[in-house]
């Protein structure tokens, strides 16, 4: 539906009302909210609902969160975050599923069927490695896409905005509707109204709807308390360079490689996130996460005191959410 067609339906049931009213006065609502949920934030226009947030009602919600038409997604996810840009006429939501179940399923597609584990992962180090010459930057259609091999940890979607009423965002299926706003404590408040009217029944061809003299609104309501948005995941450590067709195991690597990994996890593992530690013909790319940049010194400093090493040197960074950033480090073996 159109914007324009929405503010002339959220119109006309404005004027549906006040003829109501004109008529005799006669409109009941039921239903308020639990004395615990905190208010609604806005109370005239758009609301603005961009945060993140469990998919757990809070106690005391008057239903199920299927009837608020979030999609058949949510049985299997644990939080949602919204992106609501009051610029844009369009949300962007990512549900964000379970990670023991996610990597749950990792697990069983890599020991049930290797050789897709294989291309599963291999294809999701391609999309998603900022590095990597296939990058997507477009996270939505990478997931779609990494879909079609295996597992996702999110659904990304996009659809257009609701319509405003008083500083919510409704939408109308029939006799129901469901509305949406932010409260005072960064959380998301649902509110779903069930009309039934009476009507005075009047012929004037198909189609003709008859005039109401009687309008009753039951209200039952939910709320979803914020929650921190996940971290981006990326895929798994792999045991081969993401551009290397030939290596598929670690024991098919230098076997120094696979000694300073392990020394590098157990010296450093507080320090630092590994995502992978690749051989390539003439280096070894180590990359990984790390919170801020004062401990890279300390970290590079460790790497060329190890026996094994010739060289380090810092090919890339990249600033991600918050202060997290990701590090490449290229390392030369003596000869």
């Amino acid at each position: 539906m159109s914007v324009g067609a929405r503010a002339s339906r959220a119109m006309f049931r404005t004027l549906l009302a006040s003829s109501v009213l004109w008529l005799s006065g006669c409109i009941t609502r039921e239903g308020e909210p639990p004395a615990h949920f905190p208010a609604p934030l806005y109370d005239s226009g758009c609301p603005v609902i961009s945060g993140s947030y469990r998919l757990q009602l809070d106690a005391g919600s008057q239903g199920s969160l299927s009837e608020a038409w979030f999609g058949p997604q949510t049985a299997t996810s644990v939080s949602l975050s919204i992106d609501d840009d009051p610029d844009e006429q369009q949300w962007r939501m990512t549900w964000y599923r379970d990670p023991v179940i996610y990597e749950a399923e990792i697990t069983a597609l890599r020991k049930a069927e290797p050789k897709r584990f294989q291309q599963w992962i291999r294809e999701a180090r391609l999309m998603l490695e900022p590095l990597s010459s296939r990058y997507q930057s477009d996270r939505e259609q990478a997931m779609r896409a990494l879909a079609n091999l295996g597992p996702t940890p999110e659904l990304r979607l996009h659809g257009h905005k609701w319509s405003c009423e008083d500083g919510w965002y409704v939408d109308w299926q029939g006799d129901k509707a469901v509305r949406m706003t932010a409260d005072v404590a960064d959380g998301l408040l649902i509110q779903l109204d069930t009309e039934t009217r009476s009507e005075l029944g009047i012929w004037c061809g198909d189609g003709c709807k008859g005039i109401p003299y009687y309008l009753d609104i039951q209200s039952r309501w939910l709320r979803l308390s914020p929650v921190a948005k996940p971290a981006a995941w990326y895929p798994p450590e792999v045991p081969f360079a993401v551009e290397d067709v030939g290596v598929t195991h670690y024991d098919d690597r230098d076997v120094r490689v696979t000694a300073l990994r392990e020394r590098l996890l157990a010296a450093l593992s507080d320090q630092m996130q590994l995502i992978s530690l690749e051989e390539w013909p003439d280096h070894i790319a180590l990359s990984i996460f790390i919170d801020g940049m004062a401990s890279l010194p300390d970290m590079t400093d460790w790497l060329r005191d190890q026996p094994e090493i010739e060289s380090v040197t810092q090919s890339s960074r990249m600033q991600m959410s918050g202060n997290r950033v990701r590090i490449v480090l290229e390392i030369r073996f003596k000869r």
